[in-house]
């Protein structure tokens, strides 16, 4: 009984009055703290929903994709990218992915990547990426910048 309300004999107006609209008041925000954790569970649902909706979608395509944060992080690899490569996961986070491009590439592939970075444009670069054989392959990469530019992300595919 947490909202019980011990009252006085003999009971005054007031006092009845006060601890019923103490009562309706909790019983109130008792309400909208459920509607609020309703919705925010609803929205929880919606999020997971949408991640697994997005990883269907971008693992069933034939082509790698990564998306990068607006610093220029990579924060996501589609399956495609760890099979063509044969990287362990997380190998290829921060500065590493640029070891993968074949060292003729590496220094034209990272300035594009940095003229990107700085301009939010969006850019298309051939050059050889290592395959998980330890074969370089040419690949074509479109990058595309998401977003606003000083919250820019990076979707980028390669074929």
């Amino acid at each position: 009984m947490s909202n019980a309300v011990l009252l006085s004999r003999p009971l005054h107006a007031e006092e009845l009055i006060r601890a019923v609209r103490s009562a309706l008041t909790a019983r109130s925000r008792q309400h909208q703290a459920r509607r609020q954790l309703e919705e925010l569970q609803l929205r929880e649902r919606q999020l997971f929903e949408s991640e697994a909706k997005f990883q269907a979608i971008a693992n069933s395509v034939d082509q790698m994709i990564w998306s990068t944060l607006p610093d220029g992080y990579p924060d996501y690899y589609n399956d495609r990218w760890y099979e063509f490569t044969g990287v362990p996961e997380g190998t290829t986070d921060g500065e590493a992915w640029n070891g993968m491009f074949h060292p003729d590439d590496q220094e034209r592939a990272w300035q594009r990547w940095r003229e990107s970075l700085r301009t939010g444009e969006s850019y298309e670069i051939e050059y050889r990426l290592r395959h998980r054989s330890g074969d370089y392959r040419w690949v074509l990469e479109f990058e595309l910048s998401v977003g606003g530019f000083t919250s820019a992300k990076t979707l980028s595919t390669l074929f």
